[in-house]
């Protein structure tokens, strides 16, 4: 009997490919284990950006009402079992084991991904927990993703910006369209913003109904104001996206403004303006597309006392990182890249010469984020780190730093 562990690396030697877009395999596998269908909600969630902010926010406020909340997420910071969870309780490593068995053994010879492997593992965990809700965060794109075998009665897009081009499209209308492809016919899809709205109505089924989301929030002034003080941790549009999903489900008459503060006071995205130390301001964040890292720099503005920023960046090589890091080009007084590691990984030389040409600001490279951290030199209160960029960045200051915190 493998362990959890000797699990996770048989699952991810299984495919050639660290990503293959497509449903063909996966939902003949989805079909056999009777995943496609759950008897509770299913809302899928989709986006450039604030997927996991809608999904955080629909746990926290169904935590808070006693509704049993199973959430899917992707990709994991720290743990793998932080992809399902009921109420924010991962599962043990024996049942997430006992699930990987049942999908290796429904799979055949078919060939699966290491996202799709894990994906239907999750959801098997979520088809014996008798869930009041299931959110599913799409992985990548919408159409052709994973996630995309459940049918859902509520649909989320949140944000439509240019990332993952090469999988999605170049243009804002092609990425829509990938994103629309988990929208059903005879249901409902909330975008996160009119924009939003304008690029998707296209692709909207005739018998599904459109809904812009701050149709809830904007003649509410308490409501407003609980959204702009969770801002740095909840999109805006994406807290608008779950409380207008409550609403369609007829849960949103539980909360009122008091309860709704209550319910987010204690979330904490990992790694979204996640805030490592309290002795020295280093905040994390997995920024890491242009929408992301603009918005990146509106939290920084916010602390006028900081007067020297410095940033310890790595990125995928799939990623258009000059695009994504121009947007905070004159924020930062010093960068120092960092590498990341996997068939997708980036060297710290690699994207620091790129910087470098562009004329950004003293640029220089470290072999890691603690490394990183300890060349910035002594805490001073006018000076801020920010560690951003891939998720496997955010992971390593977490795991190197954390016991220093």
């Amino acid at each position: 009997m493998k362990s959890f562990n000797e699990w996770l690396e048989f699952i991810e030697s299984l495919h050639p490919s660290e990503i293959e877009l497509g449903l063909t395999r996966v939902k003949s596998v989805a079909e056999a284990l009777s995943l496609t269908q759950f008897d509770c909600p299913v809302i899928t969630v989709t986006g450039t950006n604030g997927k996991g902010s809608v999904v955080a926010a629909l746990t926290a406020l169904g935590k808070s009402k006693e509704i049993k909340v199973g959430s899917y997420t992707s990709p994991h910071v720290i743990d793998f079992r932080e992809r399902f969870t009921i109420n924010d309780r991962a599962f043990p490593e024996i049942e997430w084991v006992q699930a990987f068995e049942v999908v290796d053994k429904a799979r055949g010879l078919t060939s699966l991904t290491y996202f799709e492997f894990t994906t239907l593992a999750a959801l098997l965990l979520a088809k014996k927990s008798e869930l009041d809700l299931l959110v599913l965060e799409v992985g990548l794109g919408g159409r052709l993703d994973a996630v995309n075998v459940v049918e859902n009665r509520i649909s989320v897009v949140t944000s439509i910006g240019l990332d993952h081009e090469d999988w999605l499209g170049d243009t804002l209308e092609k990425i829509a369209f990938e994103k629309s492809g988990i929208i059903r016919k005879d249901s409902t899809v909330i975008a996160g913003s009119q924009e939003v709205a304008d690029l998707i109505s296209t692709f909207v089924p005739r018998t599904t109904k459109l809904v812009v989301a701050n149709a809830i929030t904007k003649n509410q002034p308490s409501v407003i104001k609980i959204r702009e003080q969770f801002a740095d941790i909840i999109f805006p549009d994406s807290f608008d996206c779950a409380l207008t999903a409550l609403n369609l489900l007829g849960w949103l008459e539980k909360f009122n403004p008091e309860t709704i503060l209550s319910a987010l006071s204690d979330v904490q995205l990992i790694g979204r303006w996640h805030r490592l130390r309290q002795d020295q301001n280093i905040w994390l964040d997995v920024a890491h597309n242009p929408q992301a890292v603009a918005n990146l720099k509106h939290k920084m503005d916010k602390y006028q006392h900081i007067k020297n920023w410095v940033a310890i960046c790595g990125m995928l090589k799939d990623k258009k990182s000059l695009a994504a890091l121009n947007n905070v080009k004159d924020s930062f007084n010093q960068w120092i890249i960092v590498s990341t590691q996997g068939s997708r990984g980036l060297a710290n030389s690699t994207l620091a010469n790129k910087l470098i040409e562009n004329n950004f600001k003293h640029v220089s490279v470290a072999k890691s984020v603690k490394s990183a951290v300890l060349k910035v030199g002594n805490p001073d209160p006018h000076l801020g780190i920010v560690i951003f960029g891939s998720f496997l960045v955010v992971s390593e200051a977490i795991t190197s730093l954390s016991s220093e915190s």
